[in-house]
């Protein structure tokens, strides 16, 4: 479904995206002047990403880049901030998961109405592709063998109901705006803060791409530096702080017995005296933040260096040192599209911009389950001569 081919032969699309969004930047970058950072920097990517993933989400153009967006495009993305932020006031509220059953917070309201929002309008661009796939089987029109997008892949299951697919296009979308936004903001940080490293970057983009060609899937399979700059980026600066498994069968770990799947049990519940189904889980996790700068798996942990990850040096560490995308079966299902919409990013902003951060280091601070920078990127566009 999510295949590097298939994904790559969306790349137009992508690309597309990628042209409007470098455009934009470069109006805020000569709208605030040669001496300013561009402001709102993250809201910035956040845009970007949730027009590229709607591509293939909703096979569709959002139309965030048009002079005067849609009122449901922009409607979605604020439905997505809100999401994150009550999630977060949530998570970090006096009142018991327990109690929330019954205690309505402002909080609580605000979580639900952007649930209900994303999946509103969610619902509104599936109904729009049901329909054009209609219209297009009442003309005898086949969807292309070459490229089926997420959306018309899912619609088309016959095993899938129309609430399991619209559930899975808007999940894709809603769950790989603001991760894929932020790991962009921390490689844009990085990049600026060590220009050898954005220097060499942009040397290996100009012998590839060239200083203004257009990236393809071929000439992206070229650069190594680029897919080791993001890599390590991530390793200093992942996203996502853990990831989760339940697992299949009873294990064993340094003397602990770690049980399978979830334990069923029937108890009362407080204050109602009723009887309840309630399943206790044991996780296990993988823990990011640590291991990926713990001395034990990597020389000169704090520091960026893209190289560890180039193929000659890449045999030098443990390949679950550091896991931003899961790994296996349960692996992000839109880590191709990800990778795919940063690696555009880069280029294209490389080719036009240099790119200077001011301020000092920053530090990452956890929102419910994302490491975010704890102070606004500042970062400069500088033209190219």
């Amino acid at each position: 479904m999510m295949r590097l081919k298939t994904v790559e032969e969306n790349i137009d699309n992508f690309s597309a995206v990628t042209e409007e969004a470098i455009a934009r930047f470069t109006k805020l970058k000569e709208a605030c002047g040669p001496n300013h950072h561009i402001p709102n920097l993250h809201d910035e990517l956040k845009k970007f990403s949730m027009e590229s993933v709607g591509t293939v989400a909703f096979n569709t153009r959002l139309g965030l880049y048009q002079d005067s967006p849609p009122e449901k495009a922009t409607k979605f993305i604020e439905a997505v901030d809100s999401f994150i932020v009550q999630s977060q006031k949530i998570s970090m509220s006096s009142v018991s998961t327990f109690l929330r059953r019954y205690i309505d917070t402002p909080a609580l309201k605000k979580f639900f109405k952007a649930c209900d929002e994303i999946v509103e309008i969610g619902e509104y661009f599936i109904k729009n592709k049901m329909e054009e796939l209609k219209e297009m089987t009442e003309e005898g029109i086949e969807p292309s063998d070459e490229v089926v997008l997420l959306l018309t892949y899912l619609l088309t299951k016959e095993k899938l109901s129309l609430q399991e697919a619209s559930g899975l296009a808007i999940d894709v979308i809603a769950a790989g705006v603001d991760t894929t936004a932020t790991t962009l903001l921390w490689m844009l940080y990085h990049l600026a803060r060590h220009p050898e490293v954005q220097d060499k970057l942009y040397q290996e983009v100009l012998e590839v791409v060239g200083k203004d060609g257009n990236i393809t899937a071929v000439n992206i399979g070229k650069m190594s530096y680029l897919k080791a700059c993001l890599k390590e980026s991530m390793r200093l600066s992942n996203v996502l702080t853990t990831n989760g498994r339940i697992l299949e069968q009873d294990v064993v770990l340094s003397g602990y017995r770690v049980p399978a799947k979830a334990l069923t049990i029937l108890h009362d519940l407080w204050c109602t005296q009723q009887p309840a189904i309630c399943k206790i889980i044991t996780w296990i996790f993988m823990e990011h933040y640590c291991t990926a700068r713990s001395e034990k798996y990597f020389e000169d942990p704090l520091e960026f260096k893209p190289e560890r990850w180039l193929r000659e040096n890449r045999g030098e560490y443990h390949a679950f040192s550091i896991l931003p995308f899961g790994y296996g079966v349960r692996m992000c299902v839109g880590r191709r599209v990800a990778e795919l919409e940063m690696y555009l990013f880069l280029c294209k902003l490389l080719q036009r911009f240099r790119v200077e951060y001011i301020g000092e280091e920053l530090d990452a601070v956890l929102k419910v389950f994302l490491f975010y920078p704890e102070k606004p990127v500042k970062i400069k566009l500088m033209d190219r001569i």
